[in-house]
């Protein structure tokens, strides 16, 4: 029996130290994650980008879509390798 000025013993639960370990994993991650982006506009796509940049046969990196925004230019990039 339990008497009324005895406590239940306090249950000790693991997932609340991986809970708070994840979230600081996530918190590292959206911080510095995402500080600089992967390729820059100036590196070459291709290993043919080079020489279609000397024969002036390259097509533009970006192109603007309907609403201005710059898009990468897949199609007109990838169109020339032959």
């Amino acid at each position: 029996m339990v008497h009324s000025n005895e406590q239940p013993p306090k249950r000790d639960v693991p997932w609340v130290g991986a809970l708070a370990a994840g979230a600081m994993v996530l918190l590292v991650v959206f911080a510095f994650g995402c500080e600089k982006p992967i390729f820059t506009r100036d590196e070459p796509v291709s290993q043919f980008d080079r020489l279609q940049k000397v024969r002036n046969t390259s097509e533009p990196a970006y192109i603007p879509d309907e609403f201005g925004n710059l898009r990468p230019n897949l199609t007109g990039r990838l169109s020339n390798l032959k």
